[in-house]
């Protein structure tokens, strides 16, 4: 197998936030939860759980992409 055929775990990250177990255990089917980032900030692209690259977040029908913007020089 050539090591471009190996596949790796790959996570874009959109944001996040800190909520109490209390109100999650409450939350059901079509409850928003509102992340610490903008619509213009840039997401995160994890590869094995490390931070390899940003973007932004594009949407082209029913799918959604991320647009490569930058490597990271040094995985985190």
């Amino acid at each position: 197998m050539a090591l471009r055929d190996l596949k790796v775990k790959t996570t874009v990250v959109l944001g996040g936030t800190r909520l109490p177990i209390g109100e999650i255990v409450k939350m059901g089917r079509g409850a928003i939860i509102k992340l610490d980032e903008s619509v213009d900030s840039p997401s995160l692209l994890h590869v094995n759980g490390a931070p390899l690259a940003s973007g932004t977040i594009e949407v082209d029908g029913d799918r959604i992409s991320l647009r490569i913007v930058d490597v990271l020089a040094k995985a985190r």
